[in-house]
C-alpha cells in the first residue's frame, strides 16, 4: 500500500509539476502580470501533496522561481508589485515544505529585501531559516543587514550581527560590525560586554589585537556617555561640548580616540568620534 501511495505521489510530481511550469511561462510571456498569482496553493495542501517528498517540492518552486524572475527581467528589466507578491508566496510556501533549504533565503534576501524592497517580507522568511539552520551565520547576518540597511533600526540589526558572529564561520568583521551598531544603537555598554566575550573566544593574537582597540575605544565611549548623563544630573541641561565636562569638574581630561580620531559631542547630545571608529590615515 505504501509503494503505491509513493509511486503515485512521484506520478503527480512528475507530470504537475512540470506542467505547472509550462503554463505558467506561458502566462508570463503573454501578459506582464501573472494570472497564476491569484491562484496558489495553501501551504497546508502542498505540504500534503507532496508527502516525503516535499524537499523535493521545495527545490521545484526555488527553481521555478529562478527561471519565472529571470524571464521578467529579460523581456522588462524588473518586476512589478504583484509579481514580487507572488514570488514572496512562493518563498514561504518553499521554507514551510523544506526551511533546511539555503537556496530559499539566498533569494528572498536578493528578490524580496533587495529588488522587491520588502525587508520587513523578508526578516520573516529570514527567521525561519535562522532557526532551523543553527550553523549558518550568513542568515542572521542578512537579517541584521536588513534591520540596519533599509529598516534604520540599529538596537535590533545589532542583535542579529551577534548572532551571526557567534555561529562558526563567521568573519572577523562581523563581531565588529555587532560592537558598531549597538555602539550606533545607543548600547555602548551591551557592545562591551559583547566585545569581551568575543575576546575570551579568540585565540588568534592578531584578531585579539584588533578587538582590545575596538574595546578601549567603546570603553571610552561608555565613559563620557555616563559623564554626560552626570552633567545632565546636575545642571539640567545637555552639556554642548567636552569642555564643559572638564570646566565643571566631572572629567579632568578627555580621553585619546586609539583610533587617533577626537571625541566629540554631536546636535542630539550623543558622544561620536571623528574617527568613526576606524584608523584614521595619517596624510
Amino acid at each position: 500500500m505504501s509503494s503505491l501511495k509513493n509511486k503515485l505521489i512521484w506520478f503527480l510530481i512528475i507530470l504537475l509539476l512540470p506542467l505547472n511550469y509550462f503554463f505558467l511561462e506561458r502566462s508570463r510571456i503573454a501578459k506582464p502580470i501573472l494570472k497564476e498569482e491569484k491562484i496558489f496553493l495553501p501551504e497546508p495542501f502542498l505540504k500534503i501533496f507532496s508527502g516525503e517528498f516535499k524537499g523535493l517540492v521545495a527545490d521545484f518552486l526555488v527553481i521555478n522561481l529562478s527561471s519565472y524572475y529571470g524571464g521578467i527581467i529579460l523581456e522588462k528589466n524588473e518586476a512589478i508589485q504583484k509579481e514580487f507578491d507572488y514570488m514572496y508566496k512562493v518563498l514561504k510556501s518553499a521554507s514551510y515544505l523544506d526551511p533546511y533549504y539555503f537556496d530559499t533565503y539566498y533569494f528572498t534576501q536578493t528578490i524580496i529585501a533587495w529588488d522587491a524592497k520588502m525587508p520587513e517580507k523578508a526578516i520573516e522568511l529570514l527567521k525561519v531559516g535562522m532557526e532551523k539552520r543553527k550553523d549558518d551565520w550568513l542568515i542572521p547576518y542578512w537579517i541584521g543587514f536588513d534591520y540596519y540597511y533599509f529598516l534604520k533600526n540599529r538596537k535590533m540589526a545589532a542583535h542579529y550581527f551577534k548572532e551571526a558572529a557567534k555561529r562558526s564561520g563567521a568573519p572577523d568583521l562581523i563581531a565588529s560590525m555587532a560592537a558598531i551598531t549597538a555602539y550606533e544603537g545607543g548600547e555602548t555598554e551591551m557592545a562591551i560586554i559583547f566585545l569581551e566575550d568575543i575576546i575570551k573566544r579568540t585565540e588568534d593574537v592578531h584578531k585579539r589585537a584588533k578587538f582590545l582597540i575596538r574595546l578601549d575605544a567603546l570603553k571610552k565611549i561608555l565613559y563620557l556617555e555616563n559623564a554626560v548623563k552626570m552633567y545632565e544630573k546636575r545642571f539640567n541641561k545637555k552639556p554642548e561640548n567636552l569642555q564643559e565636562l572638564i570646566q565643571s569638574g566631572i572629567i579632568t581630561k578627555i580621553p585619546k580616540d586609539p583610533y587617533g580620531g577626537e571625541f566629540y559631542i554631536n546636535k542630539e547630545g550623543k558622544i561620536k568620534t571623528t574617527s568613526d571608529l576606524r584608523f584614521v590615515r595619517k596624510r
